[in-house]
């Protein structure tokens, strides 16, 4: 009787695991991180992560090693801010507003993750992140933006807030609806206030 009931348990823990795993899952799914530490950070286990909203923003995780008495390994990384002032032509992002979340739901809910999690930590790391990505292209719709915008350089930031409220506002609402009229006048106010604030440091 005491084996049946060790074995059930053990069966309710690796449920539980795996309930837990797919609701881990199923944030990252919603807000696409990219995970880049794929060595074990204290022992045998991978307890540290890194996570980025882009797979190109950070270039290398470097594991520093052991600090002092610890068995927890320091990690650093090195972050990708290369900018090419005269490539600023049209890039292709992520529609993550439009994404189709059922259906990426759904193929997470039938895939066997018993099947795919096998090997080492970083083999684990490496099939889930392929998954994530499939279901990016799949199921996110792409949408071309344009990557030269500059903001003008009178503008405060408060301003630049203001007039991307006021596009927010007026998205939603109509021309004469009292939200937008409040908006517009707020933004129109500081505009004129960077503007004279700026000529006066000129």
């Amino acid at each position: 009787m005491d084996s049946i009931t060790e074995i059930l348990n053990g069966e309710m823990a690796c449920v539980v695991q795996m309930m837990r795993l797919v609701n881990f899952c199923n944030v990252l799914i919603t807000v696409f991180l990219a995970q880049h530490v794929t060595s074990p950070t204290r022992g045998t286990s991978l307890l540290d992560l890194v996570m980025t909203t882009e797979p190109e923003l950070l270039d290398e995780v470097i594991d520093f090693g052991c600090f002092s008495n610890s068995d927890h390994r320091m990690l650093g990384w090195k972050l990708n801010l290369d900018y090419d002032s005269n490539n600023r032509g049209t890039r292709v992002k992520y529609n993550y507003k439009r994404m189709d979340k059922e259906a990426i739901l759904y193929e997470l809910s039938v895939i066997d993750w018993h099947s795919i999690f096998e090997g080492s930590v970083g083999d684990c790391w490496e099939a889930f992140k392929q998954k994530m990505l499939e279901l990016q292209r799949r199921f996110v719709p792409k949408t071309n933006k344009n990557g030269g915008r500059v903001k003008k350089i009178w503008m405060s930031h408060r301003a630049i807030k203001l007039v991307k409220k006021k596009h927010r506002v007026y998205r939603r609402y109509s021309d004469s609806h009292p939200a937008v009229v409040r908006i517009s006048k707020k933004a129109k106010a500081e505009i004129v206030r960077s503007k004279r604030k700026f000529d006066q440091i000129t």
